[in-house]
């Protein structure tokens, strides 16, 4: 029965077949089809310079996928697979619900990268997950490229604000620190290794942030060697950044120079037996480095014992001086003369002798010094009424005076305002090494303009065992009188040389405005021993704008060699009214020395130009040009114009070529040119 069912249906399918293939109809299998979707993943740094190094932290990277088609994708996810190459802070898959072709997408994702990677460019595998409308779920892998070529040179430097001088301590100096990578740079951590010739004290500096290019600024203090040498190092130091380290080529110069000279003055003249002198020390740092903590030792000998051990001076300045007064006593039986006083100077741990003189004069030497004198306002020309003049007078000690009386003789053309030929003035109480300016009023007669000599007689008032004693000094100043003269007389002179005879000529210019008659011309010699062959020439007219030569034979004696001789050219005449008038004019020659070395110190002012009646702080300068080494020079100024603050100073060496500059204080009240005299002693050895 079973076998005859089976039959049946064979039959009734197999009929059933061929009635469908006799109809056409055909059979359709659905199922999922495999397809070929593009995908594109890009990476970036979201930093400022695109670039990251290897260790850096904290790194955004931007991650950016690329539909390129054939389909539009729908709830697409990725997310990157595991890589050595950096490790993710915020790991997570993305979810995009939609994806068109040609849409993008990116997501950030925060990584610390491996300080171990090098520089290169790498692939990292990318896991994206999507549908395809009416296909189902599909996934794929692809790789991203990350790029890694950032990285990190630093430079640096140390400055100071003044100059760093060896042996120095407590130095604080500025480090810079610049970075010349091509990524920034945090967190940065700079030790300070002591290396010669610095020894930090500062151990370590942080830099919190550091851009491309960029640099960074911090104090630090530091030690400088005591036996260093003037020059420039590098200074190798150490930066920690990113779990590396890096080495940084720190350039330092030292440039600080110190060099103490010393000065001395006093108040008044120190006689034998003298209590309680004040002596006024003056160092001079003519280096550029500023010096701290210097301590001054006076060393009493004989003739003086000082009456303090040591004074400390907290800081003297690169170029600059310090002033320290200095109390002692001179013993009774010192000897009159000139003494050399040592004074032990420390400073930076070392101990320097400078040497000062000092001179002990006798205790009857009451007398001043005519510091200058000016007119008040314009200089007067000739018949110009109460001129208004000043006369300053320096009081030189060594006691203290009650006052003094000062009496000024008069030239002739010159008087008073009653018209007597004297000025009698009174001056005030003055302490040893101060001055007065005395003011008086004068009439300006038909004087020729020139130069005129005013002599001065001061008589000093002094207390002697209750007794007021006038002690009487005579000097003298100088006052010009403005105006244009008739004549200008012209020199034309060879050089002067010793025993020998010269033929000088003077060529007389009259530039007045009218004629002269009589003209009698004579030349003085005002230097003894000077040989005139023919002194005197007459001239019956000289007219207005003409000029007249004539010739003096001059023989100069050997004696007369290394010193400056003077020639007086008078002229008298007569005006067209027929009155006399007098002209003279004096020529100045030097006569070299022969076969005599000169001066092997060069001695000149910093600034020749001094304003008058003021106080003004100038240079002395001095320079071996000798050629070879001069010992313990010792220079004493002199001037009957200027007045100088220290006039006489010691160095200990001067070198072939070396110069100083020492500070000096002047002050004149005359005008025109102003004459120094130095004299100058020092050993070859």
């Amino acid at each position: 029965m079973r076998d005859s069912l089976r039959r049946i249906v064979a039959v009734a399918l197999i009929i059933i077949t061929l009635l469908l293939e006799s109809f056409n109809f055909g059979i359709i299998a659905i199922s999922k089809p495999r397809v070929l979707q593009n995908f594109i993943a890009e990476s970036s740094w979201a930093t400022s310079t695109q670039t990251v190094t290897p260790g850096e932290k904290l790194v955004p990277l931007v991650i950016t996928l690329i539909n390129e088609g054939p389909y539009d994708v729908q709830n697409v996810t990725f997310y990157p697979l595991n890589t050595t190459l950096f490790t993710f802070l915020n790991y997570q898959p993305v979810n995009i619900s939609e994806l068109g072709i040609g849409q993008s997408y990116s997501f950030t994702y925060l990584v610390n990268i491996n300080s171990s990677d090098k520089l290169g460019t790498y692939k990292v595998p990318l896991r994206v997950f999507f549908n395809i409308s009416n296909y189902g779920r599909y996934n794929e892998t692809i790789f991203f490229p990350v790029v890694i070529d950032g990285y990190l040179n630093f430079s640096g430097a140390l400055t100071f604000t003044s100059p760093v001088y060896p042996g120095e301590k407590d130095v604080v100096g500025v480090l810079t620190i610049i970075n010349s990578g091509n990524v920034q740079a945090s967190n940065v951590t700079v030790y300070l290794e002591s290396t010669y010739p610095v020894n930090f004290l500062t151990r370590k500096a942080y830099i919190p942030f550091l851009g491309v290019g960029g640099s960074y600024q911090t104090e630090v203090v530091m030690n400088i060697s005591d036996n260093a040498t003037l020059g420039s190092y590098i200074i190798a130091l150490r930066a920690e950044v990113y779990d590396k380290n890096f080495t940084v080529y720190t350039s330092l110069s030292l440039t600080g120079t110190i060099n103490i000279l010393a000065s001395a003055r006093t108040q008044g003249v120190i006689f034998p037996g003298s209590m309680n002198n004040e002596l006024t020390l003056v160092l001079f740092n003519t280096g550029n480095a500023m010096i701290s903590n210097v301590t001054v030792y006076p060393v009493s000998s004989y003739p003086f014992k000082f009456l303090i051990n040591s004074i400390s001076i907290p800081l003297i300045q690169g170029y600059g001086d310090y002033s320290v007064l200095i109390p002692f006593n001179v013993y009774p039986n010192a000897s009159i003369g000139v003494y050399n006083v040592p004074f032990i100077i420390s400073y930076l741990g070392t101990n320097r002798t400078v040497v000062v003189q000092l001179e002990v004069s006798s205790n009857v030497t009451i007398e001043g010094v005519i510091l200058s004198a000016n007119w008040v306002g314009p200089i007067p020309q000739p018949i110009t009424y109460e001129a208004q003049a000043q006369v300053a007078i320096e009081y030189e000690g060594p006691v203290n005076e009650l006052g003094f009386q000062a009496i000024i003789y008069l030239p002739r053309g010159f008087t008073n305002i009653t018209g007597g030929n004297e000025i009698y003035l009174n001056g005030p109480s003055l302490p040893p090494g101060t001055y007065t300016t005395l003011s008086f009023t004068i009439n300006v007669g038909s004087v020729l303009p020139g130069s005129y000599v005013f002599p001065i007689t001061i008589k000093w008032i002094i207390n002697e065992n209750g007794v007021e004693v006038y002690y009487q000094q005579n000097s003298s100043f100088t006052l010009e009188v403005n105006g244009r003269t008739f004549f200008v007389i012209y020199s034309k002179t060879p050089s002067l040389y010793p025993n020998t005879l010269y033929n000088v000529t003077y060529t007389i210019f009259n530039q007045g405005s009218e004629e002269i008659y009589n003209v009698t011309i004579n030349v003085i010699p005002e230097t003894p021993g000077i040989q005139l062959i023919s002194t005197t020439f007459r001239v019956p007219v000289l007219r207005m704008n003409s000029n007249y030569s004539f010739n003096v034979s001059l023989y100069i004696p050997p004696s007369l060699q290394g010193e400056t001789i003077a020639l007086e050219v008078l002229i008298t005449y007569l005006n067209p009214e027929g009155i006399s008038g007098q002209y003279y004019q004096t020529f100045y020659y030097y006569v070299p020395q022969i076969n005599i070395l000169s001066l092997p110190v060069y001695i000149t002012f910093l600034n020749n130009s001094i304003t008058l009646g003021k106080v003004e702080y100038n240079g002395l300068i001095l320079k071996n040009i000798a050629g070879i080494p001069l010992y313990n020079v010792s220079v004493v100024l002199s001037s009957q114009e200027l007045y100088i603050n220290t006039t006489s100073y010691t160095i200990s060496e001067l070198t072939p070529g070396e110069e100083i500059s020492i500070p000096v204080k002047i002050f004149t009240q005359v005008p025109g040119l102003v004459v120094v005299t130095t004299q100058v002693t020092y050993y070859t050895q």
